[in-house]
């Protein structure tokens, strides 16, 4: 959830390439160029600027960029079921796979957890649903923070 680089964006691209040495430099110019612009206009703009250059980066294939941080889910359960929790706990990669425990997320049994972006800021959001709990979803800032929304 780290900040993205132009660069490593390029660099995941030129993963997947198979070009003549200057027909490569020539588009991951093109693309640069590219991702370059989607950052300027959001800074003219006042948008964010991490959301636009992962927007821009979606456009050539590039899904995720970066760390991969990790979610956890742990289950409580009380003797006799007097009391019953869930939570899932954010750990954040430092880029080094050295990971720090985040945010903790609480809900009720029984709810299913999905990870997507689902308000299409670039960000990977935390969904729980459940039949006899109901929705809560969690929206990621891109910093580590999520927030619950119901």
């Amino acid at each position: 959830m780290g900040e993205v680089t132009i660069d490593q964006i390029l660099a995941k691209i030129r993963k997947h390439l198979y070009l003549s040495k200057k027909t490569e430099y020539e588009l991951m110019a093109e693309i640069r160029a590219h991702l370059e612009d989607a950052i300027a206009e959001a800074k003219t703009n006042g948008h964010d600027e991490q959301a636009a250059l992962a927007k821009a980066a979606k456009e050539f294939g590039v899904d995720e960029v970066g760390d991969l941080d990790a979610l956890t889910v742990y289950s409580y359960r009380g003797f006799g079921r007097i009391w019953q929790r869930d939570s899932a706990r954010v750990w954040l990669n430092d880029g080094s796979a050295k990971f720090t425990a985040g945010q903790r997320l609480t809900f009720k049994p029984q709810h299913a957890l999905a990870l997507a972006d689902l308000n299409g800021d670039g960000y990977v959001d935390v969904f729980a649903g459940s039949v006899n709990h109901g929705i809560l979803v969690w929206f990621n800032d891109g910093a580590g923070k999520f927030t619950n929304q119901q």
